[in-house]
């Protein structure tokens, strides 16, 4: 696959975490094989690679993964994937409402572990992997907390969803605002900055 979408892909990006796949786990939770992954799909493009990682809520998992993404070459990575095996009932109609009853959980419920992961991630690779802020984007102050954990580009669904690509300058307007109501000459300056507590 990665030879036949490399001509027309600046970036390959490798979903190693998807939620959705029943009765299998995500590859991304294996290191042996996502190490191979990685090294498969390097071995024939010449192309930046992105990997989609999960929600990391093993602290030393991701910290093994960061191991494998620096040995391997990994470009980008982008965080985080939504959470598998969640549910939606409408206790109304007493009834499932998804095919095949469980899917992953994206959106709002995302954000706080988006920005957890993102700073891991920052702090263990110091700035030698780019980060992807994902999950829960719809504002650009939401976007700017993900660049004060790390990230130095976003990712947004859920918004796209609900407003339609209007969202996005939006979203752009409002970043800019908040960078400079916070003093930032730019994005890249925000990214990492968040203080602690």
């Amino acid at each position: 696959m990665a030879r036949t979408l490399s001509p027309v892909a600046d970036v390959l990006e490798l979903n190693l975490s998807c939620p959705n796949l029943q009765g299998k786990s995500q590859i991304i939770y294996d290191p042996e094989a996502t190490e191979a992954v990685i090294r498969a799909v390097k071995k024939n493009t010449n192309k930046k690679i992105a990997v989609k990682a999960a929600p990391f809520m093993d602290v030393a998992a991701q910290q093994e993964f960061c191991e494998i993404a620096k040995k391997t070459g990994v470009d980008v990575i982008v965080a985080i994937n939504t959470i598998g095996n969640a549910m939606y009932i409408d206790a109304d109609r007493e009834k499932i409402m998804l095919k095949p009853k469980w899917g992953g959980l994206g959106g709002e419920a995302l954000k706080m572990l988006g920005w957890g992961n993102v700073r891991r991630y920052h702090e263990f690779l110091k700035g030698s992997i780019p980060i992807v802020g994902c999950g829960g984007i719809y504002s650009g102050k939401d976007a700017f907390a993900y660049a004060l954990a790390g990230a130095s580009a976003f990712a947004a669904a859920s918004v796209l969803y609900k407003e339609g690509v209007a969202a996005f300058a939006r979203m752009e307007n409002e970043l800019e605002a908040e960078l400079k109501k916070h003093n930032y000459a730019g994005l890249q300056d925000a990214v990492g900055k968040a203080r602690e507590f």
